[in-house]
């Protein structure tokens, strides 16, 4: 059950890079693009790991191992996307209802994943609650909503190939070959001159505090990301990330404590009837994980 403890550190360590990925994308870095391939081009760090576990697998395996990282990069940069038209309290439900359930349809169906009578109860569960703590029935515009779907699914879709990559592959090797996917993805970018030149700009070049903040967040990111994915190589990929719950109950500790503290950099209006619903979705989450630890 190693996983489920590898989950919750990764959701925490989520939940700070989400409010700091807020705050870049808002008052800092105007273009998702540009967030995306630094992402996706800092990722290629675990090369540094090839030595321990790379090798070259067969056509078919390296194909599905690519496919999962550019997958994940064009997600992200939907949802980078849907961030910057829509507020987080918007986005953040949706995406935390529907992304579950294609991850659990694509792995029945990819991966050939089942879950037992108390595995599913605890994934309606985690569901639940993550729905509950984020919803707060707010509309989100057609713009963002569509982007929003397109980031669900194509999460959800790279998460299930990753499964079966590492099952195929092992973890470490699966891993290494991801990244680079990911990283191919974002390559077409140059192609552009608007995106290359938003990429290379040295006219106004960011702050060293905000480069600081950047890169420390997307070291967190990439701890969170790496753990999250071993944990999917260990178990449910349904199971886990159906735990996204896990991440907002932090995610509305951290938010709550900042509007408090500095509502000048992350403002969120949490009144009593919202703040009971979070309460009891956070009841909710707890039982579902107590019947995934059962």
């Amino acid at each position: 059950m190693i996983w489920l403890f590898l989950v919750i550190i990764a959701q925490f360590l989520n939940a700070i890079v989400f409010v700091i990925d807020k705050y870049l994308l808002t008052k800092q870095i105007s273009r998702p693009v540009v967030y995306t391939f630094y992402i996706a081009t800092l990722g290629l760090i675990i090369l540094l790991a090839a030595p321990w576990g790379l090798y070259l697998p067969s056509a078919w395996q390296l194909i599905i191992a690519l496919a999962s990282g550019v997958l994940y990069s064009l997600a992200l940069l939907a949802f980078f996307s849907a961030l910057k038209v829509e507020e987080a309290s918007r986005i953040v439900p949706y995406i935390g209802g529907l992304q579950p359930i294609f991850v659990f349809a694509f792995a029945y169906f990819l991966v050939g994943e089942r879950l037992t009578t108390w595995q599913l109860v605890a994934f309606e569960l985690l569901v639940l609650g993550s729905l509950l703590i984020t919803s707060e029935g707010k509309k989100v515009n057609t713009k963002a909503l569509i982007l929003a779907t397109t980031s669900t699914f194509l999460f959800a879709a790279s998460y299930a190939v990753s499964k079966y990559s590492y099952n195929e592959l092992g973890f470490l090797c699966a891993f290494i070959w991801r990244s680079v996917g990911a990283f191919l993805a974002v390559v077409p970018f140059l192609f552009f001159a608007k995106y290359r030149t938003a990429i290379f700009a040295k006219s106004q070049p960011l702050p060293k505090k905000t480069q600081f903040l950047f890169l420390t967040n997307q070291a967190l990111g990439a701890i969170g990301f790496f753990l999250i994915n071993y944990a999917i190589s260990l178990g449910s990929v349904s199971l886990i990330n159906a735990m996204q719950g896990v991440q907002y109950a932090f995610l509305l500790i951290i938010t709550v404590v900042i509007s408090l503290k500095a509502p000048q950099i992350f403002k969120e209006a949490v009144n009593k009837k919202i703040l009971l619903q979070k309460i009891l979705a956070i009841i909710i989450i707890s039982g579902g994980l107590y019947l995934v630890i059962k």
